[in-house]
């Protein structure tokens, strides 16, 4: 029998071995002992020479130089001098004693502090409605119902799901059920109604649908906005139906007969809701709910772009069609507004005002309100009206129109070319019109005494022919950021400015708002500590919530009177709960101004890591976005992926407000106007040189810049101007490399007309400049199913890197769009990892 000695050795025949045999196990037990006693010398030595190497003191191999505060940039590093010159380039070990924010934190859904700008909504009476929690909102119970003038909490709805969505009379709600993302401000839904009594909804419910069916998708819902009502509108497969009674399912009337994907009635196209409307309704109800005011959208002819996604089991990729103008193109969307009169059936068009009818109807609608005439012209202009603000494509003229049933009158034109300055016309600034007894309130630019042009809040007087009359203006040394609402009664508007100070958001009022003198109050400056905030004003403008923010502290929700503003007091959170600690230590923030080399001033903010020391030095990353009339530099919690960056790195994170932005008048945004890029990123550059002369701790040798969309655009820029100078490595994600590629509504508005300013788009072209990327450590990603920045734009300039043979990095996310979906965090934990990397700031964390 074959013997097998990996399984297992005989023990047969073991009594009967020779002498021989014997002899020869005796020498091979000695060499076995012997084996096995050299082992375990070898591991004795391996333990004594672990043990050494942990308790002694590491050899200094830089001659006891700081290797942090050695100057690599120095004439001396450079020319070998000293003993600088026998260092290599160490890695930046660091141990943090801190408790940390994580990459992992970032994704796992923990909640830093509570959001309460949701928690609330206004009824047209002037209640509120308020979210009852308990626990810092990790339970709910139900709705309250705060009546006008009162404080006392009456229980209102048992469902928190509701608190949007009941019919103005509040005797039905809608429920909704996602069917399908389509835009950025759009979806598709299938909607229910249920009725709503004693705050409980009945079991039984009505699909809403042409047919009823109850498997219909909508597009839009909208309840008559009149207090007595509970019919609606809704629109499906891009046509508009109304329905007088709910539990009447099937029983809708069409309104509108030829829709289809490129003709849209009441619902924006990609164009319109992204860059002008930035919502997908392009419906206006009036308050009496008889009129009914509809923008139509026509894209048969404008150009279309593919997006391609992918699927598993699907042997071919999936394309989907938008239409998408670019700028310059012929083909703009033609719009048209048309007028539904609920009582008698009839449709007629708002005509758009003559200068822009030869344009070939390539203007825009920025914005509907029906008004309430005044009483003096009701037998003139009719009980309401439809003021519309239209502008032309280049959207350099805002005018005014007033239309009814029967015709369209001109009330305003406004330029926007003053005292020698060009500016555009921002669409968002036109959100709000609010009605007064002669007139109305819209935001217009106006010189002031400073000399600045800012944005305040123009109150126009109707004339019995219809024509508007600028009688009066609300503002200071100021932008007013949004209006919110008028107390006729009281003569009282309420609007939001930053006022003078850095990052802040106050809430104020203006009595006596429509004379000459208008006395203007800051309310939230009543509240303690409420420096900055969001904010909500009843329809009546009698009483309003102020969300008190700030970094990382428990957000306060008050309600405070308007007309008698010492009348308030804190509704949420719940002031006996204690709130939650915090899972991690806190970052450090400043804030400050300085000036430019330029002359122009720079609002800055700086995130520390925690426990910061002064004197160690700390890796830098410039975060941007750098768009025209944006703002980087809040009071605010940052993103969570650049809290880990800060926290879990030890890097100082730092945003500054260059020419371009927001909030502080034309004398900052105007020279931007054709020229984007180029005085964003040169104040950039300057800026971090001036902090990085004025802070030791800011590691000069160390400075990165990361933007995103815009931010991905301006941060190449910088790249390629700066040329490794100051900022070492680069990462911009989803970009716009030329903006001949990038949509016509945007792009000519800030841009103008490429045949009108060729010199300035082929100057601001990054394809122009990828030679000058060779210096820097350049991060590229996009989303290869953005329908917003195309991928176009990072192919064309990966193309340009390409053939110049530069490195770098690029990433490309299948089956994700401009804001990255699901491979979110893939993409920041590679930045994280690219910037952390010996490739740039080389930094070691130790555990």
């Amino acid at each position: 029998m074959e013997k097998n000695y990996l399984n297992g050795r005989s023990l047969a025949g073991r009594g009967n071995v020779s002498p021989s045999a014997s002899s020869t196990s005796s020498v091979t037990l000695i060499y076995k002992l012997l084996i096995c006693l050299f082992a375990l010398i070898i591991v004795l030595l391996v333990c004594l020479a672990m043990a050494m190497l942990i308790t002694q003191k590491p050899v200094d191999l830089t001659g006891g130089i700081n290797v942090d505060n050695v100057d690599v940039d120095s004439d001396e590093w450079k020319s070998g001098k000293g003993t600088e010159a026998n260092c290599t380039r160490f890695a930046r070990r660091r141990k943090f004693t801190y408790r940390k924010f994580t990459m992992d934190d970032a994704y796992m859904g923990k909640t830093m502090m509570k959001e309460l700008t949701e928690d609330v909504s206004w009824r047209r009476d002037g209640s509120l409605l308020k979210k009852k929690e308990d626990f810092f909102g990790m339970f709910s119970d139900g709705v309250v119902r705060i009546p006008p003038g009162s404080r006392e909490e009456l229980k209102f709805l048992d469902s928190t799901s509701l608190l949007d969505k009941l019919s103005s009379d509040e005797k039905y709600a809608y429920k909704q059920n996602l069917s399908k993302k389509v835009f950025r401000h759009s979806n598709i839904y299938s909607y229910d109604i249920v009725r709503v009594e004693d705050g409980k909804t009945l079991a039984s419910s009505w699909p809403v649908g042409p047919k009823g069916s109850g498997s219909e998708d909508i597009l839009l819902f909208m309840w008559n906005p009149n207090p007595k009502a509970h019919d609606f509108i809704f629109i499906h497969d891009y046509n508009i139906y109304y329905q007088e009674d709910p539990e009447n399912p099937g029983s809708a009337i069409q309104i509108t007969t030829s829709g289809q994907k490129d003709l849209r009635y009441g619902i924006a196209d990609w164009l319109n809701e992204e860059e002008i409307l930035s919502k997908a309704e392009a419906v206006w109800w009036s308050d009496s709910g008889r009129y009914i005011s509809y923008a139509r959208y026509d894209d048969r002819d404008v150009n279309k772009i593919y997006v391609v996604s992918y699927s598993f089991g699907n042997q071919y990729p999936n394309y989907e069609e938008i239409s998408y103008p670019k700028t310059g193109v012929v083909n703009n969307p033609f719009t048209n507004l048309y007028i539904w009169d609920k009582a008698n059936n009839q449709v007629v068009e708002a005509m758009p005002p003559d200068a822009l009818r030869h344009e070939n109807q390539s203007f825009y609608v920025l914005q509907n309100k029906w008004l309430h005439m005044p009483s003096s012209l009701q037998s003139e202009l009719g009980p309401e009206r439809l003021l519309t603000i239209w502008s032309n494509r280049e959207q350099t003229i805002a005018y005014f129109t007033l239309c009814g049933v029967g015709d369209c009158r001109n009330v305003h034109q406004q330029t926007f070319v003053i005292g020698g300055q060009s500016l555009w016309v921002e669409p968002g600034e036109f959100e709000v019109i609010l009605e007064s007894k002669k007139g109305f309130f819209v935001v217009l630019p106006r010189k002031y005494s400073d000399l600045n042009i800012y944005n305040h809040i123009a109150h126009i007087e109707l004339l019995p022919t219809g024509v508007g009359k600028i009688r009066s203006w609300v503002g200071g040394a100021f932008d007013i950021v949004k209006v919110f609402s008028y107390d006729a009664v009281s003569d009282t508007l309420t609007f939001a400015s930053t006022g003078s100070r850095i990052a802040e958001m106050k809430l104020y009022r203006a009595y006596k708002a429509t004379t000459k003198t208008p006395v203007i109050q800051s309310l939230s400056s009543l509240l303690p500590n409420c420096n900055n905030g969001h904010f909500t004003v009843s329809p009546t403008g009698k009483r309003a919530t102020i969300e008190c923010q700030s970094e990382f502290e428990q957000n306060r929700l008050f309600l405070i009177d308007v007309i008698n503003p010492n009348d308030y007091y804190q509704i949420g959170p719940d002031t006996s709960e204690k709130p939650p600690e915090l899972f991690f230590d806190l970052p450090e923030f400043s804030y400050e101004t300085i000036t430019l080399p330029s002359g122009y001033e720079a609002e800055v903010r700086i995130m520390k890591p925690p426990h910061f020391n002064k004197d160690d030095k700390y890796p830098v990353l410039v975060e941007v976005y750098g768009g025209p009339n944006s703002n980087r530099v809040q009071r605010s919690a940052p993103s969570p992926q650049l809290l880990s960056l800060c926290s879990s790195y030890g890097i100082v994170i730092i945003w500054i407000d260059v020419r371009g932005t927001a909030r502080k008048g034309w004398n900052i945004k105007a020279p931007v106007y054709k020229h984007l890029g180029e005085y964003e990123s040169a104040d950039t550059i300057d800026g971090t040189n001036l902090l990085l002369d004025k802070y030791p701790y800011l590691d000069r040798g160390n400075v990165a810049i990361f933007g995103w969309s815009y931010g991905g655009y301006l941060s190449t820029w910088v790249g390629a101007n700066d040329q490794g100078n100051t900022f070492k490595c680069i990462v911009s994600v989803a970009p716009v490399t030329n903006w001949l590629l990038y949509d016509s509504a945007y792009t000519e508005r800030y841009m103008g007309m490429p045949m009108e300013n060729l010199a300035g788009y082929n100057r601001t072209s990054l394809f122009n400049v990828a030679e000058n990327l060779r210096n820097v450590r350049y991060f590229l990603a996009h989303g290869e199913m953005d329908d917003n920045v195309h991928y176009q734009n990072s192919g064309l300039l990966a193309y340009k890197l390409q053939s110049k043979l530069i490195h770098f990095e690029q990433y490309v996310y299948s089956n994700a769009a401009h804001s990255m979906g699901d491979q979110h965090q893939h993409l920041f934990r590679e930045i994280a990892r690219f910037l952390s990397s010996q490739a740039c700031f080389h930094i070691e964390v130790e555990q």
